[in-house]
């Protein structure tokens, strides 16, 4: 991004507040940064989280929705190749020793039996979202239906063992892409880890009324569910970010009109 943030200090302080709980090890909610496009959403986030100590006391898990390939689960895809150190650049060979030693380290920092087992049974199903496969593990074994459920499981377990590992920040980016498998999980997760230190941030645009899932109306319903919705720029933000842009001191006010009027 080019130039300084304009006009966006309220929703800046709004962000702030919101992600604040994570400092104290709780629970901070979810949180949904609406706006049509061009409105800023991705910059104001991407500032945010630059410019404040969100990243000092959190980690930053980014899943980013894909506008052609609308697989199950497909962002949080994204972000478990990421996270187990996966690229077509490497080998399957390479690709699952990186994998078992993210998992290996991760279980060595588990110290609580149930969340143990639940992460040593979820091993397959979470391998399986990377391209991973073994012949003989419960992924291969299970039906089709238990392989859903069971995957929803090992990513929550996944989730929660990070959390107690240190706070998280889970970024779900263009989520009006969203499946509606990950708008399930992401339910999931809003409801059943609130004992844990995250903050799930959702980018998206505004959705009409037949694109919005049962799951993402009953998320937003949820108390801990909260909303930004970035407006148009004000006609003195427009002018600031003009004259940044194209660093001159002053500008006719025809110009400042006509951008307002055809870009807000």
């Amino acid at each position: 991004y080019r130039g300084r943030l304009v006009g966006r200090g309220a929703e800046l302080t709004q962000l702030a507040n919101f992600v604040a709980p994570l400092a104290n090890g709780r629970f901070a909610g979810a949180l949904t940064v609406q706006g049509e496009p061009g409105t800023g959403k991705s910059r104001l986030i991407h500032h945010f989280l630059e410019q404040s100590d969100a990243l000092e006391v959190a980690e930053l898990f980014l899943c980013q929705t894909d506008e052609i390939l609308r697989q199950a689960l497909n962002p949080f895809r994204y972000w478990l190749r990421d996270y187990f150190n996966q690229s077509p650049r490497f080998s399957p060979a390479q690709n699952q020793r990186h994998f078992e030693a993210v998992y290996a380290g991760l279980l060595y920092d588990t110290d609580d039996d149930e969340l143990y087992a639940a992460l040593v049974r979820g091993r397959s199903f979470l391998g399986a979202l990377v391209d991973l496969f073994w012949d003989d593990s419960l992924y291969a074994q299970a039906e089709t239906a238990l392989r859903f459920e069971n995957t929803l499981d090992a990513l929550k377990a996944l989730i929660r063992a990070e959390c107690r590992r240190q706070p998280v920040i889970l970024l779900l980016e263009d989520a009006h892409w969203l499946d509606v498998s990950s708008w399930e999980l992401t339910l999931e997760i809003a409801r059943g880890l609130t004992e844990t230190p995250l903050f799930l941030l959702i980018a998206l645009r505004p959705l009409r009324e037949d694109e919005q899932s049962a799951e993402y109306k009953q998320l937003l319903d949820l108390p801990e569910t909260h909303a930004i919705t970035l407006e148009s720029l004000s006609k003195a933000d427009i002018k600031e970010l003009i004259q940044t842009r194209l660093h001159v001191e002053s500008l006719p006010e025809t110009i400042v009109n006509l951008v307002q009027t055809r870009a807000g």
